[in-house]
């Protein structure tokens, strides 16, 4: 794999509080001091999970990469700016670290640690170690934040933060740790944009009135549109005063929702009195609005009666945090609907591009190969981005298990997986190739997509691939009714069965994989791929075809020694991906591709994750359908906009799917950047 090295200070020793506890959620602070005659010099750091780092008063920057459970990441900084007239004096470096230890969506549990060094830089790289983290570095907790258990949501734990708190006497000196990760790599991509403060209107305001409030009066602001960044409140009040955050994409009976099936969105802050900005950069939170609930004791009787206000809010919002990519591509036509959509979806692109790619902003913050490879391949065209795409294929791949399935999502970890996830992955392995030129990629993940490939042909009973049947397996396609694949989590294995979404898809990964294998000097692999895919296209319809309804059918369960397929459970997705794959012959393309434009009442129709699939079959014959691909397009995310959209949703449900949770801003759902940019030949 690449990155695999060695920390590039080699005197560092992993530290951490001289307790050396490693309990979930704790902020340790660390400082050490140095003497220094240059100013050229770098600095490295890496720790488990994120730091901010300053000298002295300077905010030099954040450390906000998440590895793996064994690979961590390292950030680099020049220091050369914040040592400029200061040579010859001792300088303090001050390390604020975040542990958050527990498995989330995005995140994978490790150990607590911290690890930096400077070194001074020559004229041919790097000279001398200058300092490093050791026996000369100290380390105190930061009481403020609460710590240990709190609630939490799919990213990790919410923060409460108390500036009354009183502050751990002293440093001492910091424990010295055994190990920190087995591998460390620099960070493969550019480092995020912090922005000023995102404009925040007072919406409403109001007095508690029932149960489940947390103060005596609420303010409501409105950010103007789905953003992400960091927390920043400014505000004057008595010392005391408590200060409840919440935030949310959109408002639920004119107030934002603290928790939504066992999410907490909130935090807290209790003022030290005065005029006081708190900024917290260790969550990024996604959310159109904020809404702060204000608890201030007996002040707050004065302030119903007018005759004083115990808490002044001066700003309440965020600081937005996105990767620097600049649009390369661009998208005109007359339709001022399209241009719309085209821009909205750049915008949705970009709010679900931080660290790597996520799913969305506000709920998960998560890498999944499905996501992934939609957002990736719009990106290709709007910004001309491969180093992003690259480094988040590449951390996909790391965390491959033995069976040759991907994790659910990385980083992080779920008790399930989705097997066909791996699929799409190796199609945008191919992608990437395609469009990027780089061989080098594939080429570090060729053990891994061999793994994904050959363990699965191993499985093939007369061209059929059963579906995985374990509990850890959750052989989901897309969010309708007839393809989810619930119940998620099970306690008995699956019956046997052959699923023709499984089946297509893996054909569609083994062609990418013959592409690839040509690329890389691997033809007779390559051929024998190209063999066995005739072999498994002719099982795959023979079982699924069926002649009197003019479709595929989708499931086929073992029933007295065959398999047989299911009738009544027909959708969209497998006919497209029948198209896609070549499972269907010409004849039977010309029966599924006008079915694809009819809305069949018994095909369950295509989620917006999975409309690329629909649309790229129907492209097949651009000069027939285009023109109803992209009316479609029109109708579906116009509709969207006509509901007052700022960045695509999740499902055409939007916030009421999910029991509540939908996502107003999910990355797969940005798609039509691709169709604009591939297939678009105007004039609308």
């Amino acid at each position: 794999m690449g990155g695999e090295e060695r920390f590039p200070v080699e005197e560092s020793r992993p530290v951490w509080h001289a307790d050396g506890e490693d309990f979930p959620n704790q902020y340790v602070e660390f400082t050490q001091e140095f003497f220094c005659e240059e100013e050229a010099v770098t600095f490295f750091l890496s720790c488990d999970s994120r730091a901010v780092i300053w000298l002295e008063d300077k905010q030099v920057g954040f450390a906000l990469y998440d590895g793996t459970k064994e690979w961590g990441v390292y950030e680099v900084f020049d220091l050369a700016p914040y040592l400029a007239g200061e040579a010859g004096k001792t300088r303090r470096l001050k390390i604020l670290v975040y542990y958050q230890g527990e498995d989330s969506n995005c995140y994978t549990a490790g150990s607590p640690y911290v690890l930096f060094g400077a070194k001074l830089r020559t004229g041919k790289g790097y000279g001398k170690t200058l300092f490093y983290s050791g026996e000369n570095t100290f380390a105190r907790r930061d009481t403020h934040y609460r710590t240990g258990e709190v609630e939490k949501n799919q990213t990790g734990y919410v923060w409460h933060y108390d500036a009354l708190a009183k502050e751990e006497k002293g440093f001492e000196g910091a424990k010295i740790l055994r190990r920190g990760k087995e591998h460390y790599g620099e960070r493969p991509i550019l480092r995020q944009v912090l922005s000023g403060r995102n404009p925040a209107v007072l919406f409403r305001e109001g007095y508690s009135t029932g149960e489940g409030e947390w103060g005596d009066r609420y303010l409501i602001y409105d950010l103007g549109e789905e953003c992400s960044g960091f927390l920043e409140l400014e505000f004057t009040a008595k010392a005391g005063s408590l200060l409840v955050v919440s935030w949310g994409e959109h408002l639920t009976e004119g107030r934002v929702r603290k928790c939504v099936g066992g999410r907490h969105f909130l935090c807290s802050y209790r003022c030290k009195g005065g005029r006081e900005i708190f900024f917290h950069p260790f969550h990024r939170i996604g959310l159109r609005y904020l809404e702060l609930e204000i608890s201030a004791g007996e002040d707050e009787e004065a302030a119903k009666e007018g005759r004083m206000d115990p808490v002044v809010c001066h700003y309440a919002g965020i600081r937005p945090l996105g990767y620097p990519v600049k649009e390369t591509g661009s998208f005109q036509c007359a339709d001022p609907v399209h241009r719309k959509i085209y821009d909205t979806s750049v915008r949705t692109l970009r709010l679900c591009m931080h660290e790597h790619f996520e799913d969305c902003p506000w709920r998960e913050q998560a890498l999944y190969a499905l996501d992934a490879a939609n957002q990736m391949l719009c990106g290709y065209y709007c910004f001309g981005e491969f180093r992003f795409a690259a480094a988040s294929l590449e951390l996909l791949g790391r965390e491959m298990g033995e069976d040759g399935f991907l994790p659910l999502h990385v980083p992080g970890r779920d008790g399930v997986t989705i097997p066909y996830y791996t699929f799409l992955w190796g199609i945008a392995l191919q992608e990437y190739l395609q469009y990027a030129k780089d061989r080098a990629l594939p080429r570090r993940l060729w053990t891994k997509i061999r793994r994904a490939v050959d363990l699965r042909l191993k499985e093939l009973e007369e061209g059929l691939l059963t579906v995985p049947r374990g509990t850890c397996y959750w052989n989901f396609y897309e969010w309708n009714s007839v393809l989810s694949g619930e119940p998620i989590y099970r306690e008995k294995p699956l019956e046997r069965r052959v699923d023709a979404p499984y089946m297509m898809s893996f054909l569609m990964m083994l062609e990418a994989c013959g592409k690839m294998a040509r690329a890389l000097g691997e033809g007779a692999y390559g051929a024998q791929l190209a063999r066995t895919a005739d072999q498994i296209r002719g099982a795959c319809h023979r079982l699924f075809w069926d002649e009197e309804g003019g479709c595929y059918h989708t499931y086929a369960y073992e029933r007295q020694g065959r398999f047989q397929g299911e009738r009544g459970k027909d959708a969209e997705l497998v006919q497209a991906f029948a198209v896609l794959c070549g499972v269907a012959g010409e004849r039977e393309r010309s029966l599924l591709l006008p079915g694809l434009t009819e809305g069949r009442e018994s095909w369950e129709p295509c989620t917006l994750a999975m409309m690329r699939y629909k649309y790229e079959a129907l492209l097949q014959e651009k000069e027939r359908y285009a023109p109803w691909v992209f009316e479609d397009i029109r109708s579906i995310w116009g509709g969207m906009l006509r509901q007052g959209a700022t960045s695509f949703w999740e499902t055409q449900k939007g916030a009421a799917d999910f029991e509540g949770a939908g996502s107003l801003c999910h990355g797969w759902s940005a798609i039509p950047v691709y169709f604009y940019h591939k297939y678009y030949q105007g004039p609308f």
